[in-house]
């Protein structure tokens, strides 16, 4: 971790312009260090050794060059404060430091939105945020709900921990199932999951069929699920059937599914 970070924070990184330019030729380290620099801190205890640096690298002008290197999935834009970079990263160690205010460089709320964008991330912040007094008073709402359901890399494991933390303010509605319906990864298993804990609220909608018709990768999974779990309520409209000839990979063996069921 030392090596990372005291990496990070040299000076020749802080006002370079040409730096993206120069990596792959002189510094090569630089990449490495800035993709995996806070996996190697393992939680706040241990990041209060580095707290000079990190206020460097986290703070300081050298925090737009490594985040302009390191490779987020979900980046829209670039993260614009400490809050940010714990959610996009998913560094629960970080989260659970501005959380309890360990230093005062080091210090930030999180907004109400926090929840949102940390469900479609992997699991470690948003539990830190599920389960810390300082943002228990935000809502789970149906928007983060959503966002678990859409989270194609860890969506069951989000979802699991909502359930399981802030079960009684969750509300799975139409656009939860049919959002968890086309999630092209994981889409059975969250179906799976809703259908278990909380299967009296999940409809199975006609949204809800042609989402899993559709659905190219994941789709044959969650409506074989469907018909054995749901099969006397589904209705196959000309809609549905229409949706699985549109699934590009699966389409003819979709049409055999619903077909023979």
């Amino acid at each position: 971790a030392s090596t990372c970070i005291n990496y990070l924070s040299f000076k020749d990184f802080e006002t370079d312009p040409k730096l993206l330019d120069k990596i792959s030729e002189f510094y090569s380290l630089f990449k490495y260090a800035s993709n995996f620099w806070y996996r190697h801190i393992h939680n706040s205890n241990e990041a209060q050794e580095y707290l000079t640096t990190l206020q460097t690298i986290l703070r300081g002008p050298n925090s737009e060059q490594w985040i302009n290197v390191s490779q987020v999935i979900v980046m829209e834009r670039p993260p614009l404060s400490l809050s940010e970079i714990a959610i996009y990263y998913d560094i629960a160690w970080l989260a659970n430091m501005l959380l309890n205010k360990v230093s005062h460089n080091l210090s930030e709320a999180f907004h109400n939105d926090c929840l949102v964008h940390s469900a479609r991330s992997s699991p470690g912040v948003i539990k830190e945020l599920l389960t810390h007094p300082e943002t228990r008073r935000i809502r789970v709402t149906e928007k983060v709900v959503q966002a678990a359901a859409h989270n194609w890399s860890s969506g069951k494991e989000v979802m699991t921990l909502l359930l399981h933390e802030r079960g009684s303010e969750m509300k799975i509605t139409e656009e939860v199932v049919k959002t968890a319906a086309g999630n092209s990864n994981s889409g059975k298993e969250m179906m799976k999951l809703l259908l278990k804990e909380r299967g009296g609220e999940v409809k199975i909608t006609e949204e809800v069929i042609k989402a899993a018709a559709i659905n190219s990768t994941d789709g044959m999974k969650v409506m074989t699920l469907l018909l054995h779990e749901r099969g006397s309520e589904m209705k196959i409209t000309e809609e549905v059937v229409k949706a699985a000839a549109r699934n590009w990979m699966h389409g003819k063996k979709m049409m055999t599914l619903l077909l023979h069921e």
